[in-house]
């Protein structure tokens, strides 16, 4: 017997049907606007215990064609650790015209680690002469120092974020729509973000799946003194790294004791 969706009075019911099936499957699959998304995406980075941020920056350059405030004419960071500064391990270079600095960090608990290297003339020889010292060892700084380098920290990072973010409700009703795009091989909603809220950032980038906040492009708004981008990722996901062995360890608190 045939189905009687397939006989004569049958095919309308049906074409209703497969109609009411694309609009069901049109409407999954939809894209939800920032105003429905942007609450459970905010909360998720207030919520945050750990995370990978990434950020790159270029000084801004004012009438003249020069940068600002700043002698760092380019500066990118890469950090991982806990959102409370229980750990954090990472690396910082920065460009200083023709001269660069390249550090990497290690904080666990009080303890604040360092590596440096400098390039360029406008390096001091002592800074050559004290790397040759150090080695490829780690610098344990002492205690006034580690607490002098809180700035890096992404507590304060993520403070400072929080504390930029547009309110929960900051969107509604604006029906801001997002571009399927396509970033390092995986797919992202992009949100163009309203004039209003470029202290925030001009672009944000979202991950379709779980909602978690991916990058912002345009941070700090139009007059920041650089033009930064911040990539999220590792959500809850960063553990602590080890301590380094003592014969990887560099004290400097003893090196201030020999030189009074």
């Amino acid at each position: 017997m045939k189905s009687s969706l397939l006989t004569a009075t049958g095919l309308p019911r049906a074409a209703a049907v497969l109609a009411a099936a694309g609009l069901l499957l049109t409407g999954c699959a939809a894209d939800p606007t920032l105003d429905e998304s942007w609450p459970e995406i905010r909360q998720k980075v207030v919520d945050a215990q750990s995370l990978r941020l990434q950020m790159d920056g270029e000084a801004a350059l004012d009438a003249e064609g020069s940068g600002q405030d700043s002698e760092i004419t380019a500066a990118a960071a890469d950090l991982s650790g806990a959102t409370d500064d229980s750990h954090l391990k990472g690396t910082m270079d920065m460009d200083m015209g023709a001269d660069s600095l390249d550090m990497e960090i290690l904080r666990l608990g009080e303890e604040v680690f360092l590596k440096m290297a400098a390039d360029g003339d406008g390096v001091p020889a002592e800074m050559a002469m004290f790397e040759q010292l150090v080695g490829d060892r780690w610098m344990l700084m002492p205690a006034d120092d580690a607490e002098s380098m809180a700035g890096i920290s992404l507590k304060e990072i993520m403070d400072d974020l929080e504390a930029d973010m547009p309110a929960a409700e900051a969107f509604d009703g604006k029906d801001l729509k997002a571009e399927k795009v396509e970033l390092d091989g995986q797919e992202y909603l992009k949100y163009a973000l309203p004039e209003e809220f470029h202290d925030f950032a001009r672009t944000m980038y979202v991950h379709p799946e779980d909602e978690t906040l991916h990058r912002l492009e345009g941070t700090g708004g139009e007059d920041a003194e650089a033009d930064t981008t911040a990539t999220f990722s590792e959500w809850d996901a960063v553990q602590a790294p080890e301590r380094p062995a003592e014969d990887q360890i560099f004290d400097m608190a003893a090196l201030q004791g020999l030189t009074g």
